[in-house]
């Protein structure tokens, strides 16, 4: 099955627990972080922002769907491991659990991406498991990971598993699916927009590099 079928039969599936009230507070997304998990977490994100007619949800064109392109939705927070660390620290957990509290600006939801959640630092995961087994209304959150087996079992045990692909590793098909992801995505000539598609440009990168 093809990325884009993934992630259609998925948001069908999303869809439907979301008619019905029955949306799951967190979701594990398995698979390259920066290829078909964040598509998927962009897709999904859509869902609950996106301003087009449902049946068109997300359209990926709007204005909404472009601050999800670019991670700058008031209502998203997009977390991601330090640079230095390389690992996702308590005090970002921290900035998490400050953001979910708010109450949301324009979308209704409050919502949490976490790429390379495998990536916790222990007392960061320690952190998040509180938030997690007692989340506030109306919050979803998204954690990717191409090595999921590296998280803390109790942190997989408060989330539903969506897996792409059956691997962690960019394979030909996942790789080319993440550029064409990329480049075929709505561009901003600003200089924000400028700089949201460098640095999913540089990500992708970065991680086929680990892989290698």
């Amino acid at each position: 099955m093809s990325l884009q079928a993934e992630i259609k039969t998925a948001l069908t599936a999303l869809s439907k627990s979301m008619a019905a009230g029955r949306l799951a507070h967190a979701y594990l997304i398995v698979g390259p972080p920066r290829g078909a998990a964040t598509a998927l977490a962009e897709a999904i994100l859509g869902l609950l922002y996106c301003t087009a007619a449902a049946a068109a949800c997300p359209c990926r064109t709007c204005a909404v769907c472009r601050q999800l392109k670019q991670h700058i939705h008031p209502d998203l927070l997009w977390v991601e491991p330090q640079k230095k660390t390389r690992t996702i620290q308590k005090e970002q957990v921290q900035q998490i659990q400050e953001h979910v509290l708010q109450t949301s600006l324009v979308g209704g939801w409050k919502a949490i991406v976490l790429l390379h959640a495998e990536r916790l630092h222990e007392m960061a995961a320690n952190k998040l498991l509180k938030t997690l087994e007692e989340p506030p209304p109306r919050c979803l959150f998204l954690l990717l990971s191409g090595n999921p087996e590296f998280l803390p079992s109790t942190i997989i045990s408060r989330c539903q598993r969506l897996t792409l692909g059956g691997s962690a590793a960019p394979d030909d098909a996942a790789l080319k699916a993440a550029v064409a992801q990329i480049v075929t995505s709505a561009f901003e000539p600003d200089l924000l927009g400028g700089l949201a598609y460098a640095r999913r440009i540089q990500d992708l990168l970065e991680d086929l590099r680990a892989t290698i």
